[in-house]
Order: C-alpha cells, then structure tokens, then sequence
C-alpha cells in the first residue's frame, strides 16, 4: 500500500522519490499558500510591492528563526545556501596571505564558490582529507596555519551524510581568531537548532529541503558582531531603503532587492506548520526505523554503510565497477526510482533519503534495481 502520506504532493505517483535531499519536495498545503500570496501579489501589483512587502516578509522570517533557535534580527531569507555562502564569502576581508580552510566531504558549490572568490583577491582555499570517523578538529588542526582565516564546515555533509560537530568547530575557530561558517543545507527540519547557542560566526540553512518550504527558501543566520561585513552583492533598494520596517541595515542590503517573487519566504512559515502536524510525530517510525531497515537490506547486497547519525539520509559505499551516470539512470528508466549515485573520491556511492511518503515498494525496485546491476558489473 502507498504511503498515506503521498496525497499531500504532486510527486508523480509512478516514480519513487528517494533523493528528498537534493531539493525537497513541497507539500500541497504549502503550495497552495504560496499560490495564494501570488494571486495576491498579482491582484494588487503595487500596493503588494511597496506598502505590504516589506513588513511581510519580517512577519514571514518570525516564527521560522524562533524554531531554529534564531534572534530575528540576526536573520534574513536568502534563495538557496549557495547564494548565501556567496554573500560571506563576498563579504570578508580575505586578500593574499589569507587562507580559507575546508575538509573534502564539502558541497560543490561550495568549493567552488571560495575557489572563484581566492583566484580573484589572492587568498588560498585548503581542503583537508577527512577519513570517515575521523575527529574533524583533529583533521583542522593538522592542516591550519598562523595565516587561517576561516574555517567552512558543513553542518550534514551532502555527499556522505555525516554528521560534524559544528559547535566543537565554531569554538575551535574562535580560540584560534578565525571565523566559523556552517554550511546547514540539510539541517533545518532535519536536527534540533538552536542557533544563538551554536557559537559559530555564520550559519546558512535551506528551507525547502526538510523544512517543506517552496524551492527559493533559505535563511542566513549572522552572529551580531559579525553583521557588519555584510555588504551588498547586490545592491539594489536595500542600501538605502524607501518603506523601512524595522530591519536592520544588514538585513535590508541581503533582502530587499529588486522586483522578484517573495512567495516561497512568505510561504514558509506554512512548510514550518506542515513539519509540525504531519512529520515530527512520524520521523521515527517512517524514517529512522525503515532506514535501519533498509540498511541491513544493503548489506546483504555488499553495500558499505557509512556512519550514519540516525539521520533521515545516509550514503552507502556500492563496491562494484560501475558507471554511476548509467546506474543512475538505469534505475530511474527500468525501475522507475530517482535514487542519487556518484563517485567521492574513489568511492562510489549511492544515497538514500527518506521521508514519509516513500513507500516500501520504492524501496524494493530501488533495492533489485540495485541487485540486478550486481550481475551486469560482474560480467564486465
């Protein structure tokens, strides 16, 4: 039987949907209420725009910096954690002789965000080699210099879905005079925040990964003593704001931007009341359990489990000779299930991300999709 849950999304009822992590998946109650502030939007173009936009979107922000943990002020919505890593990295006064250190289980993105910004202003980006149970500031420590400037750390890892100690690391960078930057795309909705008590410099998290946001929800969080180096990396309306509502300078120059679609920040609050009716209260028995479940299964497949932190995603090493591209999309076409596989370093991995609606009879094409692809690796 389908999981019960299902009818809340437009996910297509023929394809398992196992890669919740990548970029959500928004609940029908909460896009409805986006749909409904852009009827608004669209009904009264500029009195939405000019007098009610504003005040709007510090409304909107409340209630979801108050579950993560978060002094209002100390926040603003961005789109995505992308855009907001670019925004520090934009930021801070990093020139020649700086560096900027990473570990290599960081996003993408990421890398590539601080790469482009170190080519341009002369400083340098170390990625330090994490072995998977390794103590993460034991891996710093190694690899810092007296010209260590900053330190970037995912909260959860995207690719290898671990979990690190952020506080330990916000700490650690501050003993030694640097700042401390979480990269938390899969955090909100997924762990317990309390971001005032983190004692890190600079935390971005999504909203539209497991906090059932629209796509086009995050929220930056920016210690105060930090807030001033936030410049524009846009600079629009925010510098010198027309309708102040309250907001501080930071905040304006981060937010309000030119004419765009607000509806995914204005919608959130909506995603934050769907995790509290329909998932908190599930995310043991249709998560946690099913994916030790699942895991045994693997196993038996001869997948090496990584070290998991009882999240609701986890990376499993698949030790066969295979093209991740094609098993990728070999399990979508023949056994119609959208499951993550990709190479970290010399590991290829696959990634499982569950939520309420995946039914176990996803899981089970996903699992003899990955069966049958044993056979076809052994007569290569």
């Amino acid at each position: 039987m389908r999981a019960r849950h299902r009818r809340h999304f437009l996910l297509d009822p023929e394809i398992g949907h196992l890669n919740h992590g990548s970029y959500g998946a928004t609940p029908l109650p909460v896009l409805r209420q986006q749909w409904d502030w852009q009827r608004q939007m669209e009904t009264r173009t500029v009195e939405f725009h000019v007098r009610r936009q504003d005040a709007l979107l510090r409304e909107a922000r409340a209630p979801i910096a108050a579950y993560l943990g978060a002094e209002l002020d100390n926040t603003t919505f961005v789109v995505n954690t992308t855009t907001a890593m670019n925004w520090v990295a934009h930021a801070l006064p990093l020139g020649p002789g700086d560096q900027v250190l990473l570990n290599d289980h960081e996003y993408g993105a990421v890398f590539r965000c601080w790469r482009v910004f170190a080519a341009e202003r002369g400083f340098e980006v170390v990625s330090a080699p994490l072995a998977l149970g390794e103590n993460l500031l034991d891996c710093l420590e190694g690899h810092l210099t007296p010209r260590t400037r900053a330190v970037v750390v995912s909260h959860i890892t995207s690719a290898t879905a671990q979990l690190l100690p952020v506080a330990e690391v916000g700490a650690w960078a501050k003993e030694r005079g640097g700042w401390s930057i979480v990269d938390g795309a899969h955090a909100p909705g997924h762990v317990d925040l309390e971001l005032e008590q983190l004692g890190v410099d600079f935390y971005m998290g999504n909203l539209h990964k497991w906090l059932w946001a629209p796509k086009g929800a995050a929220l930056l969080w920016v210690a105060p003593d930090c807030q001033k180096w936030i410049k524009p990396l846009v600079v629009s309306w925010g510098v010198d704001p027309v309708h102040p509502v309250g907001e501080p300078a930071w905040v304006a120059w981060v937010q309000m931007q030119a004419t765009r679609d607000p509806s995914a920040f204005l919608a959130a609050p909506a995603g934050l009341d769907y995790q509290r009716r329909f998932h908190e209260p599930l995310i043991e028995s249709y998560c946690i359990r099913r994916m030790q479940r699942l895991s045994r299964r693997l196993e038996e497949l001869g997948a090496r489990p990584l070290p998991w932190a009882r999240l609701k995603m986890r990376a499993f090493e698949w030790p066969y000779p295979q093209d991740p591209a094609a098993l990728h999309l070999e399990l979508f076409l023949k056994h119609r299930v959208e499951l993550p596989v990709y190479r970290w370093g010399e590991k290829l991995l696959v990634r499982f991300c569950l939520q309420h609606y995946v039914d176990d009879s996803e899981l089970e094409r996903a699992l003899k999709g990955l069966s049958e692809s044993r056979v076809t690796a052994s007569l290569l």
